[in-house]
């Protein structure tokens, strides 16, 4: 239909007053938005000049009429924003829900309506006398095989197609798969082939990982992690350490919400501790009673290792991690994530039974072609 050009009356918000305002604010303030990226628009086109704001509609009949004259109804950008801060009671006779939840921590939007939630909304606030939200995180979209998805391209990626990864390899799975596949705020662009290394990485680094040390320890030390004894080498202290770090890092990438950050720590950690049991091989040091407080100290280390990566993967794989810290006898019901990262399993810790923890599941026709195997 060719476009019909019309004119009514409106009301304004005088958005030219608060503009300035705004723009000195997000720039001394750089955590306000995020990723960078976004912040970088929103100054630049801020700096290009803005105008004020309609704010009514006079021929929709539909919407929230405006209280002084309903022949107006309110623009749903007005609309929609206020109900963050009136839907906690604002302006009703008991704000206490509104005092105790605002300023929020965090707007968790589309890229796509970054503009409204950093221009409009700030200046609003600002009118009011209200405090501003901590901050405004824009996550990206997602492609398919790097293309933008489309029905005609039949590249798109439905509730059908991913309830059907979801009962292949597991809700777990598609949570990790979304959050490693990309820095959290950028374009995530899906493939099948990429979903099935990071399911595969799940299953070599971490899955392996607890495989391993569960069979050790049951098979030298009748199923109970032994104390660390003898003198510590430069390969063990490098592993305490990053073991130890893990939830320092682990709760700065979450502060900062690099959420790609928070799937790698945990599997770098594991992977790691693969390569620590690689170098230090503890079935040689089994064949060799004098060397029996060199296998304590390997067996105890790559335990406590191995279970601080489980626990740190809990946001990201409730069900799996939960389910590997049951092999290592860990109840996880009632604890906390920090409570959990700060007690390390004292020695004498009896483990449970190891099973696999990412069973192999043999890709489609369609995924092995992806992968290069057909």
């Amino acid at each position: 239909k060719p476009l019909v050009r019309y004119k009514e009356p409106s009301y304004f918000f005088r958005l030219t007053k608060y503009a300035p305002r705004v723009l000195e604010y997000i720039e001394q303030h750089p955590e306000f938005i995020r990723p960078e990226s976004r912040r970088n628009e929103i100054i630049s086109k801020l700096k290009q000049g803005v105008e004020d704001l309609s704010i009514s509609r006079a021929t929709l009949k539909w919407g929230i009429p405006l209280p002084h004259d309903p022949g107006h109804v309110v623009y749903v950008w007005i609309d929609a924003l206020s109900n963050y801060i009136t839907a906690p009671g604002y302006s009703a006779a008991d704000d206490s829900r509104f005092r105790k939840f605002w300023p929020v921590d965090v707007h968790l939007i589309g890229k796509e309506i970054m503009w409204f939630h950093t221009v409009y909304w700030p200046a609003v606030l600002m009118g009011l006398g209200i405090e501003l939200p901590k901050q405004v995180f824009a996550h990206g979209w997602w492609t398919a095989e790097g293309r933008k998805m489309s029905k005609t391209e039949g590249n798109f990626i439905d509730l059908q197609r991913l309830r059907k990864v979801i009962s292949d390899y597991g809700l777990d799975a598609l949570r990790y798969y979304l959050l490693r596949a990309a820095p959290f705020g950028s374009d995530l662009d899906w493939s099948d082939a990429d979903f099935s290394k990071s399911f595969n990485e799940l299953a070599n680094v971490v899955g392996n990982c607890l495989n391993r040390i569960l069979k050790m320890v049951g098979k030298y030390r009748g199923g109970a992690i032994p104390a660390a004894g003898g003198e510590l080498e430069d390969i063990d202290r490098s592993l305490i350490e990053r073991t130890n770090r893990l939830a320092t890092d682990l709760s700065a990438a979450y502060e900062r919400l690099t959420l790609q950050d928070c799937a790698l720590l945990p599997i770098e950690l594991a992977r790691a501790t693969n390569g620590y049991i690689d170098a230090t091989a503890p079935f040689s040091l089994a064949k060799d009673p004098a060397k029996a407080h060199r296998l304590d100290t390997v067996l105890s280390l790559s335990a406590q290792a191995v279970y601080k990566a489980l626990v740190a993967l809990l946001p990201i794989l409730p069900h799996k991690a939960a389910e590997g810290l049951t092999q290592l006898n860990v109840n996880v019901s009632g604890k906390t994530l920090g409570q959990l990262l700060g007690a390390p399993l004292p020695p004498g810790h009896k483990l449970g039974e190891g099973k696999p923890l990412f069973p192999k599941i043999e890709p489609s026709p369609k995924e092995a072609k992806a992968q290069g195997k057909a």
